[in-house]
Order: C-alpha cells, then structure tokens, then sequence
C-alpha cells in the first residue's frame, strides 16, 4: 500500500486492475482511493500516525471543493468488471470524510 502512494500524497488506481490481477496506475490521486487507503492505515494501528499518514490526509484536505465536496473524474469500482465501471457521488463525498473522522477518533487522543 504505501509502495504506491504519490508524490503528492494521494493514491490512485485504475478500476480494471482487479480483471489484470495486478496494480494499475491511474496516473493520478483519486479522492476515493486515498481516502480508502488512508483509512486502512489508520485502522491497522500498528504504524502510528506516520508521514505517509500525514501527506495522505494533507492530500484530501487540499483537494476539497469550497463547498466540502471532493470531485471524482474517473470511476473508482467495477461493478461488472470489464464491462461496468461506477462513480458513485455519495462515495465520493462520504469516504473522505469517514476517513478524516477515523483519523481524528484514532489519534487524537494518543
């Protein structure tokens, strides 16, 4: 996981990864991906708060819309793989901020 994080702090994966069975670069962060990886990160417990941790919720936080959104541009699932790939608004909205609230229950109070 932390092998393919960006430069700018994100991560990104293209959906069809999972129909090649291995990674795929999107070529770019991806809200939804960096928050679900985010989120793993701070769920394992293990590592602590960490720079990647760090850069990762720094990466969400500058990308957020003035209006509190993130943007997603490409589909972030397959639905069918191969044939169906989906962009869900509410995930898009939602993940990032389920991520930032289970940084600031798992840390804040260490």
């Amino acid at each position: 996981l932390l092998s393919h994080q960006r430069s700018e702090g994100g991560w990104g994966e293209r959906p069809d990864s999972e129909s090649r069975g291995l990674y795929s670069d999107l070529g770019r962060s991806s809200p939804v991906q960096t928050a679900l990886a985010l989120l793993a990160l701070i769920r394992s417990r293990e590592v602590g708060v960490t720079p990647s941790i760090e850069k990762g919720l720094w990466y969400l936080l500058w990308n957020q819309e003035p209006d509190g959104a993130w943007v997603e541009y490409e589909p972030c699932s397959a639905s069918l793989t191969d044939v169906l790939y989906l962009r869900d608004p509410v995930e898009g909205a939602a993940l990032p901020l389920i991520t930032l609230r289970a940084y600031i229950d798992s840390f804040s109070l260490d």
